[in-house]
């Protein structure tokens, strides 16, 4: 006996699986099968904007840390020409 779901969400099920189930049992599996492939794009979806969010924060993260870096490089060439540092 065999049921699957394909990528597409198309039910599949061979004759013995048919000769168990009711008309009934039948339409509902099919219509389980769309409502979990929706569902599965709709998780795709969300891992993908929550992946995006993160890798922004990780961006602006290094952006900080660049200006970090130059206003330290600033103060050091400051301190390095005599000039007194302005915080």
């Amino acid at each position: 006996m065999n049921i699957s779901i394909g990528k597409n969400g198309q039910y599949e099920r061979d004759q013995e699986a048919l000769e168990f189930l009711s008309p009934t049992e039948d339409e509902y599996l099919a219509a389980l099968a769309q409502k979990l492939v929706i569902r599965q794009e709709q998780i795709e979806i969300k891992r993908q904007k929550q992946k995006q969010k993160e890798e922004a924060k990780q961006r602006e993260r290094e952006e900080k840390q660049k200006q970090k870096e130059l206003e330290r490089q600033k103060i050091f060439s400051d301190l390095l020409d005599g000039k007194r540092p302005k915080y």
